[in-house]
């Protein structure tokens, strides 16, 4: 099955797509009138076929050439059908009116950036650098700067190459995605990332370990940053990175690849901050009409944001200076939010409460990119295809069907202005080209970034003695921070920069420009003089400003003891403690004596952190002072917590500790397996013993013997000892496992023993997926947990899913997601047959109301039909209604025809939370209901008037979940087809 889907695919891909049917969406002039934009705003149709096709990325010049880059091969064309175009407008109407094939042959071409007298373009798993050196708009000129980047699924891989605010070129990046049907296609896992001319030396890693790159071609440096990207990057005005992936809408690079390295121990979970106040995979408000929705696409949220773009182009109102702007091209809109301080790091909040910046009613509408232009408009790409997912999440179907292109001749480029705003037109105009220093200098006043861009670049590359009197112009007279650091990073790029400009800087009024500064003045450390400067700073009103000052520290020649009294102030941040471990390399025990004697919020994980450290350093002398502190009696509970969740915090921690050592930390930490221990500390020392593996030590295994067989009434102890018995799998039976899963039990220790009991081997496996319909949903967590570990327990879950023991609909849709793209073939597609049967019966009612579907509903007619009908049992946001059932206000965004068949077959899928449960008490009495909530000791049962009852566990007898859904079927018999015309209608749009 897999080598003949292949074999149509490739056949598609290789054959001239000029000879494909390219049918289908909406012509530029529909598209346009498809589009809603958010109030204040006007957006106009600037480029669309046949003038470009498959646009994701463009580049204006300073002398206004603009660049497209087209991909017509995504997906799965790696033939060379990669263009990038030269627009030119020969009708003078400030619009492109003809296209020049700049240079062709291309892979997979993914990004553009002007340099040099050319442009550099990211096409795996090189990036080129192209020149036109005879002026004829033809590239003659092509060279590799790097190689080595892996060559993966194409949205995954290295993209849209920015010119820093620092000089250095980025190249946005990620880890090589692992395919599982396309391994030979995009299996490429890349190279050790090198220069490929010019002798320079400097080498990454394979593929730069999935981290964004920053390289300097001229003088041989290249470098991984500390963070990733998917498809897109930018940078706000004082230089902080900020990326997007997926649902991961936008973060921020929190601790730059140079500090983390001062401390080569030093391991962190991560250098980003997610940074929504709403979320990843936040919700969105689509307008699509009849959206295409793929097999493993979720629905109604962010799930495949790119182009990530912090708006400076001065001509948007005030208020849109900190707002960033994402596409969402799946559900055919852009998101966007404003982002402020939040210590170190940054708070994102939606701009718009219940719309989206920009959407479409169209569903080929496919925004992947942005680009603020030279007249301060933004710019968005629209790759407009019919299928933006990669068939790699496809169903098989699709994949298939020959439509995987459709769309390739078509493409669109939209410029949005506010209303009433004049642009004034650039395309083809001299801009800065040849411009004079001086000139060029002044253009880093512009408001707009694009100038300041360009000008920044052409002088660090043009520069020379000129520019330092040109530039120290404009730092006397700058009354704009974003002038004035743009200044200051031009200097630099021109070695022109010195400890007087930077010393002043450090006084400046503007905190991104003293921000700025310190960063600069690493150039110059160790220097004592302008150390003393720099300490000045610790108690600087703007937390970025000394966040900035605790990761420079690190560079500082002296041991200025700055870094105790930043920390101390910002204790609560994260990433002042990850910065303050960085500045303190060599100095752990010395911080650690700090952090001991310190009491404010944050102190016990910077404890627990200090403490992984000494053991990722194999610092024998320094574990050895730890368990002396855990063992003091004037230790607290909480460091003494800290400091044995830090050692648990080290990777495969049995390997890693000297046999010798790592039976006196499970000596010392067994001692608090009693049920005399705070439950801190004994949750903590479980969490230390398991990641130790001691199963090894006969006193602990007696301990819990004794625990399981002879269970105290401490449900606490009972839950710790159940937990650390998966070491010891032998105690376990099936009779010890039944007692601890009886329905009195909290679900504590409910879940402690299926974690327990599931490692003893499948057919511990199999008694717990046969317990199903007696397991309340947090112990079903736990049985779907375990399903996932291993091949067979998955196959287990999948042939319960088969018999309908289980239900699709019990299953967690990220749980489902995994399933129907396991990397194990068989498993996958038994997955995706059981997760998308149309199960519940009924078809032939379901089939006399499809027609419904091709009717034009009305939903103010369907609110009085849902009052009358589901109103009973269902809300839909703020509507009267019961809350029994689902809000229904969350099926807008799902298809029509899958919204008829819940209707019609309510057993097909019965919302997660929802069942209804049959508990047949110790007294021989039976309540039902749907479980509203639980906790240890009871759960809360919501009956159909919406009122609940409080059950305790200990009257529990048994409890078994109905395979019925509480809706009844044969709802449809209470009205017309019409009439469920207007219901749908009601449901995809209630709010009007």
């Amino acid at each position: 099955m897999q080598k003949w889907i292949w074999f149509i695919l490739l056949a598609v891909s290789c054959t001239s797509k000029q000879q494909l049917k390219d049918e289908g969406g909406l012509s530029p002039e529909a598209a346009l009138k498809s589009l809603s934009v958010a109030p204040g705003f006007t957006v106009e149709l600037f480029a669309a076929e046949p003038l470009i096709a498959d646009p994701v990325a463009m580049e204006v010049d300073e002398s206004g050439n603009m660049y497209v880059v087209e991909m017509h091969g995504y997906p799965l064309d790696k033939s060379g059908s990669g263009i990038v175009k030269v627009l030119k407008d020969v009708n003078a109407d400030g619009l492109p009116d003809k296209a020049i094939v700049f240079a062709k042959d291309l892979t997979l071409p993914s990004g553009i950036m002007r340099w040099k007298k050319g442009v550099l373009v990211t096409d795996m798993p090189n990036l080129l650098y192209l020149e036109d050196s005879n002026g004829d708009d033809v590239a003659d000129i092509r060279d590799t700067i790097i190689t080595g980047m892996a060559l993966s699924n194409p949205q995954h891989n290295g993209n849209t190459p920015v010119y820093g605010p620092d000089n250095w070129i980025y190249i946005a990046h990620e880890t090589s995605i692992t395919p599982v049907v396309y391994t030979k296609e995009f299996g490429d896992e890349g190279q050790p990332i090198r220069f490929v001319k010019g002798g320079h030396k400097a080498t990454l890693p394979l593929n730069a370990n999935g981290r964004n790159i920053r390289l300097k071609p001229e003088q041989g440096k290249l470098e991984m940053c500390s963070g990733e990207t998917q498809f897109g990057q930018t940078f706000d005005p004082r230089g902080h990175h900020f990326s997007t992936a997926n649902a991961n809408h936008v973060f921020h690079e929190a601790i730059a690849a140079r500090y983390l390295q001062q401390n080569p121990a030093l391991e962190v979970g991560g250098a980003t901050a997610d940074i929504p106040d709403h979320g990843n995979a936040a919700k969105v408000f689509p307008i699509t009409k009849d959206p295409h929705i793929e097999l493993l696409t979720d629905v109604g949220v962010i799930t495949s944001s790119c182009g990530i773009t912090w708006y400076q182009g001065g001509l948007f109102p005030d208020s849109f200076n900190q707002v960033t702007f994402i596409a969402e091209p799946v559900h055919n809109l852009v998101h966007a939010d404003k982002v402020i301080d939040n210590g170190a790091s940054f708070q994102a909040s939606r701009v718009y409460a219940d719309r989206e910046f920009l959407a479409s009613t169209d569903p080929w509408f496919r925004p992947v990119q942005f680009y603020i232009g030279p007249d301060g408009a933004m710019y968005v790409i629209d790759y407009y295809r019919k299928y933006i997912e990669h068939p790699e999440w496809m169903s098989e179907e699709v994949a298939a069907s020959g439509q995987l292109y459709s769309g390739h001749t078509k493409g669109r480029i939209y410029r949005i202005t506010p209303n009433g705003k004049n642009i004034q037109p650039w395309l083809g105009k001299p801009l800065i080209d040849t411009a004079s220093v001086a000139s060029m200098a002044q253009a880093l006043n512009s408001s707009n970034v694009w100038w300041r861009r360009h000008a920044q670049r052409l002088l660090v590359d043009r520069g020379g003695r000129d520019a330092d009197t040109a530039l120290r112009a404009v730092l006397n007279h700058s009354t704009s921070p974003a002038t004035t650091m743009a200044a200051l990073w031009t200097l630099e790029g021109l070695s022109l920069l010195d400890t007087n400009m930077v010393a002043d800087a450090l006084q400046h009024p503007d905190a991104g420009v003293r921000e700025t500064a310190i960063k600069l003045a690493e150039h110059f450390l160790p220097n004592a003089g302008l150390e003393e400067k720099l300490a000045k700073l610790a108690h600087d009103p703007d937390v970025k400003v000394r966040y900035q000052l605790l990761c420079t520290a690190s560079f500082f020649g002296s041991e200025q003891n700055i870094g105790a009294g930043i920390l101390d102030k910002n204790l609560n941040d994260h990433w002042f403690r990850i910065a303050a471990l960085a500045t303190y390399h060599g100095r752990e025990e010395q911080l650690l004596a700090k952090m001991l004697k310190n009491e404010k919020e944050g102190a016990a994980e910077m404890i627990a952190s200090i403490s992984a450290l000494i053991c990722l350093q194999k610092n024998e002398k320094g574990l050895n002072e730890l368990l002396g502190l855990m063992n003091a009696k004037n230790s607290s509970t909480s460091a003494t917590v800290a400091m044995v969740q830090g050692i648990a915090m080290v990777p495969d921690l049995a390997q890693h500790l000297a046999p010798a050592i790592r039976q006196k930390i499970i000596g010392t930490i067994s001692k608090y397996i009693v049920p005399s221990s705070p439950a801190s500390i004994r949750d903590a020392s479980v969490g230390l013993l398991l990641a130790l593996q001691a199963s090894g030590d006969e006193v602990l295994a007696q301990k819990i013997k004794d625990a399981l067989l002879k269970p105290t009434p401490e449900e606490g102890y009972l839950a710790s000892c159940i937990a650390l018995s998966a070491i010891y799998p032998s105690i376990w039976s099936q009779e010890l496992a039944t007692r601890f899963m009886q329905p009195d039990q909290p679900v504590e220790i409910q879940t402690a023993t299926i974690h327990a009991f599931a490692r003893t081997g499948p057919s511990a496996m199999q008694w717990l997926l046969n317990q199903w319909k007696g397991l309340t949903v947090p112990v079903r967590k736990a049985v779907l947990e375990q399903s996932m570990q291993d091949s067979i327990s998955t196959s287990l879950l999948l042939g319960k899913l088969a018999t309908g023991d289980i239900t699709s609909s019990a299953i967690p849709w990220s749980t489902q997601v995994s399933l129907m793209n396991h990397e194990i073939i068989p498993i996958r597609k038994k997955a995706r047959e059981q997760l998308t049967k149309n199960t519940g019966g009924r078809d032939e009612a379901l089939k006399a109301y499809e027609p419904a579907l091709k009717l034009e509903g009305d939903p103010a007619k369907g609110a009085t039909i849902f009052a009358k009908n589901c109103s009973v049992c269902h809300q839909v946001g703020n509507m009267d209604g019961i809350a029994f059932g689902p809000d229904l206000a969350s099926v807008a965004n799902r298809d029509p025809y899958f919204i008829l068949s819940d209707i019609i077959k309510p057993d097909r899928s019965i919302a997660d939370g929802y069942e209804w449960w049959e508990i047949t008490l110790r007294n021989g009495n039976t309540v039902s209901g749907i479980i509203a909530s639980e906790t240890a000791t009871a759960i809360a049962l919501r009956d159909p008037s919406g009122s609940t009852k409080m059950i305790n566990r200990s009257q529990i007898s048994s409890l078994q979940a109905s395979p019925n859904s509480v809706m009844p079927a044969g709802l449809e018999q209470n009205m017309t087809v019409a009439e469920m015309a207007h219901l749908l209608a009601f449901l995809k749009k209630p709010s009007q």
